[in-house]
């Protein structure tokens, strides 16, 4: 006469799973509001004066789950972007999403990723010249990540 249970292996599967997707979930949310931060941050406080709007409009970012792209955003136009000879904000949004895609391509497929990108090609050279583009979206990225991360181990504690 033993202790006979009262669930399947299936059952307890399923509710680790379920526990799993939901952190998965969280971890996604808060990457993604990391990222629209550094957008904001980098719009709000760029050091350059964009002519054509091809350097903001490049960046942006993407969120990547186990080698697969979550979400790809940012890469708008601004309002007053004008047309010479250094390019487009369409050839901006085209430029920053095709970095951010290439980028997202050499990412392991274990574990999650963050890229924030400006994609047009003297984008570094703007940075290089003391001039903020993302410089300090990564310096944001830096402080706000491990208290996002202390958080989100706190809510996970809390479900067990």
């Amino acid at each position: 006469m033993g202790i006979e249970p009262t669930f399947k292996m299936t059952d307890i599967r399923k509710q680790l799973e379920k526990k799993a997707d939901l952190i998965r979930r969280q971890i996604i949310r808060r990457l993604m509001s990391l990222g629209e931060m550094c957008i904001g941050e980098a719009r709000t406080n760029k050091g350059y004066e964009d002519q054509t709007g091809a350097l903001t409009s490049s960046i942006g970012y993407v969120v990547v789950d186990h080698g697969k792209v979550i979400r790809l955003a940012g890469f708008e136009k601004p309002m007053t972007a004008a047309i010479d000879s250094t390019g487009t904000a369409d050839d901006g949004v085209l430029e920053g999403k095709q970095l951010a895609e290439s980028l997202a391509n050499k990412v392991s497929t274990k574990g999650y990723a963050l890229i924030v990108v400006a994609g047009m090609h003297y984008a570094m050279h703007v940075e290089a010249m003391g001039l903020n583009v993302i410089g300090s979206s990564e310096l944001l990225a830096e402080r706000q990540l491990p208290e996002m991360l202390r958080k989100l181990k706190g809510n996970i504690s809390k479900m067990n």
